[in-house]
């Protein structure tokens, strides 16, 4: 869940491209099924490790967007 981009196939075809965290808060999504499938502890698990993932990654783009304008 610590990856800039997650890609779901099915049956050979893309059916999700994007940040896990994304894709974790998509009512219906495949990926959320999946997780959703390992348990509501391991699933509150992995969403926490994809929202930590996903805030750190913005937070230091928000900054470095910041420090060019600068």
């Amino acid at each position: 869940m610590d990856s800039d981009k997650v890609l779901v196939m099915d049956a050979g075809q893309m059916v999700e491209f994007d940040h896990p965290h994304m894709l974790l808060k998509k009512e219906g999504g495949i990926l959320r099924g999946m997780v959703d499938q390992t348990g509501r502890a391991m699933a509150e698990t992995l969403a926490r490790v994809a929202m930590q993932a996903y805030n750190k990654k913005h937070s230091k783009d928000a900054e470095e967007t910041e420090k060019s304008v600068l």
